[in-house]
């Protein structure tokens, strides 16, 4: 089977992934960038040799429709969602690349190894929650038109003191904060990094509102309530302590 990978100039992403799944029996492999000062540029003759043609983000498809589309309309086009992120050939590109490549060559490909989980936490108020709730506890509602970026922090202490001071004095969190706890496949977080924004335990990542879909799809297990403020006072399961 030959798949050609698709960045801009062909230099870190995916010159990287032709590296990674040149060495599986029975794949060929190359990469091209859209850039016309890319190191290899995509061209009609790597598309009609092409499989399955992997493109890095989606603007990279549309730039391959505008410019191959009729030969585009008899192949697979698949969208890895992988920002320019990473340098070439790094640990952290290499494990999303395998997670996923993986399901769409599951007969050539052995699966990666279970995978492990970041606990994570995130303070929300009344209407999140509520929307939280209508999915089982299973998702985080789609970002608003001003929201941007959806903010997990990295540890409870954190956690508790948003909830604790923003969310119950805000009329729009209702008057009350909740502290979620959930778990994250590790290797879906690789692709980010860890911001500090204040002192040593105000850690956070920043997930594009647009890429709020797949975070939630390597949630695994169920979002948790851990605890509950209202006011001063927090209150975590039936107790209730001062605050």
């Amino acid at each position: 089977m030959n798949l050609l990978f698709v960045c801009s100039r062909n230099r870190l992403r995916s010159p990287t992934a032709e590296a990674v799944f040149s060495v599986y029996e029975g794949l060929e492999v190359l990469s091209a960038g859209t850039s016309v000062d890319a190191e290899n540029s995509i061209s009609a003759e790597l598309i009609d040799w092409a499989d399955i043609v992997f493109a890095m983000e989606a603007v990279h498809r549309r730039r391959l429709n505008r410019q191959f589309g009729s030969l585009l309309r008899a192949k697979r086009v698949v969208v890895l969602d992988i920002p320019d992120n990473y340098e070439y050939m790094d640990a952290r590109l290499i494990r999303v690349l395998k997670a996923r490549v993986q399901p769409h060559l599951a007969d050539m490909i052995p699966a990666m190894p279970v995978d492990e989980t970041t606990l994570l936490y995130r303070p929300v108020g009344q209407i999140e929650l509520d929307l939280i709730a209508e999915s089982g506890f299973r998702a985080f509602p789609p970002r608003l038109e001003w929201q941007p970026i959806f903010y997990p922090v990295l540890n409870e202490e954190y956690a508790s003191f948003i909830a604790r001071e923003w969310n119950t004095k805000d009329a729009a969190s209702g008057f009350v904060g909740y502290v979620l706890r959930f778990a994250v496949r590790t290797s879906h977080l690789a692709q980010f990094e860890i911001q500090k924004v204040g002192g040593a335990t105000a850690l956070e990542y920043w997930i594009p509102a647009d890429r709020l879909a797949t975070f939630n799809e390597n949630i695994v297990g169920l979002i948790e309530v851990v605890s509950r403020y209202v006011g001063n006072t927090q209150f975590a399961g039936d107790r209730k302590t001062a605050s």
